[in-house]
């Protein structure tokens, strides 16, 4: 911690630590509860307790945070909630043993309908028994590339777990890769600010009301954003309607509602990317896409007509077509690639002699090549 704070300062007095990630009973658990009992710490004398989980967690937090806040008396623990599901007795003792608002818990997989951990195991403690935690989404797990994520998700999850958990601080994001999905990401971080019911431009009168079901409310009107939002990302200007229309397109399909309890696997199932690190023996194969295909292709080619427009009028204005526009462009075409690339994949898996596959790769190879010129213009 001193050599933390000498190389990088811990004036903001934040730290994120973590407990036992692998799966199972960690060692200094399993230590604890092989015996009959652990001694714990007073101000006074030593004293001996009965060994529980809980009381375990809470010696095993208390020495880890007094590592931290020893060095900085003022610091906050940031630590990931997704070790703790379906962990009560842990959490119990883990929030327990810091004192109250210096633990702060990243509930991290709530763009999953089946993700937060707000609610496991806590119905009479609270969320977190009343630690602060913050609504968070992971997302693009282990740095993978599709387009997706359901928007109309994000409108209402957050304003669910507001009004019925006891302790939500904020939203955030905690990827592990980003840019792929901007408008997810920019739509999720629009929702700290909605202060009324459909918000960006949705009348005064219809405030945020946990009387009223969350599942019944909309924190951003969705149709309204995606006007805004094609604004916002290509500004005005010739083609602005074309514009509108992919990304109106997109955000009901792609961006829709996501069919399947587990997202994060949603984009992990493209064979463009998986093919090559053998997906099919990480038990990770492609499957068919959630939406309808042709649409995004109709997106693409509006994209692209609104690219040569842009590209017709930077001759007159000398104004260049905006990096943005490039990006959606190649990213959109990548995505069609992909989900075809998809296609293709069982053909190639299933081919049993040197011709079946040869016979199969030539369209895989063809997509694979295709796919490569494309993303190397934007880059």
């Amino acid at each position: 911690m001193k050599h933390l704070c000498e190389d990088f300062g811990c004036t903001d007095h934040w730290y994120e630590a973590d407990g036992y990630f692998t799966a199972g009973r960690p060692p200094w658990l399993a230590a604890a509860l092989s015996t009959n009992s652990i001694t714990t710490s007073g101000d006074s004398s030593a004293t001996t307790a009965a060994a529980d989980p809980k009381q375990a967690a809470k010696l095993h937090a208390e020495h880890a945070y007094m590592a931290i806040n020893h060095t900085d008396p003022k610091a906050v623990w940031l630590y990931q909630g997704w070790i703790l599901p379906g962990a009560a007795p842990f959490t119990e003792g883990l929030v327990a043993a810091v004192e109250p608002g210096r633990l702060v818990i990243s509930d991290m997989r709530c763009e999953d309908a089946n993700g937060c951990e707000w609610s496991d195991d806590y119905s009479h403690g609270g969320s977190f028994y009343g630690a602060p935690f913050i609504f968070g989404t992971l997302h693009n797990f282990g740095g993978t590339l599709g387009m997706w994520g359901s928007l109309p998700q994000l409108t209402s999850a957050p304003l669910k777990a507001l009004c019925n958990a006891t302790s939500m601080s904020g939203i955030g994001m905690l990827p592990e890769g980003i840019d792929q999905n901007t408008p997810w990401s920019t739509f999720l971080m629009d929702t700290n600010w909605a202060t009324v019911g459909g918000g960006h431009g949705a009348p005064e009168d219809q405030k945020l009301r946990c009387d009223v079901s969350a599942d019944r409310q909309a924190l951003i009107d969705i149709p309204l954003w995606v006007s805004a939002w094609a604004m916002q990302r290509y500004g005005g200007g010739a083609g602005y309607d074309e514009a509108h229309q992919a990304w109106s397109l997109i955000i009901n399909t792609v961006y829709g509602k996501i069919q399947g309890k587990h997202t994060d696997a949603q984009d992990q199932a493209d064979a463009l990317t998986s093919y090559p690190v053998g997906a099919q023996q990480e038990g990770v194969e492609p499957r068919a896409e959630w939406y309808d295909l042709s649409k995004i292709y109709d997106a693409w080619g509006l994209l692209v007509e609104v690219a040569d427009k842009r590209a017709t009028e930077s001759s007159v204005h000398a104004t260049a077509v905006p990096n943005s526009l490039r990006y959606d462009v190649v990213n959109t075409g990548r995505e069609v690639l992909a989900k075809l690339s998809n296609r293709l994949f069982n053909t190639t898996t299933a081919a049993r002699s040197v011709s079946e596959l040869a016979a199969a790769m030539g369209p895989m190879l063809e997509v694979l090549a295709d796919a490569d010129e494309l993303v190397s213009v934007y880059y």
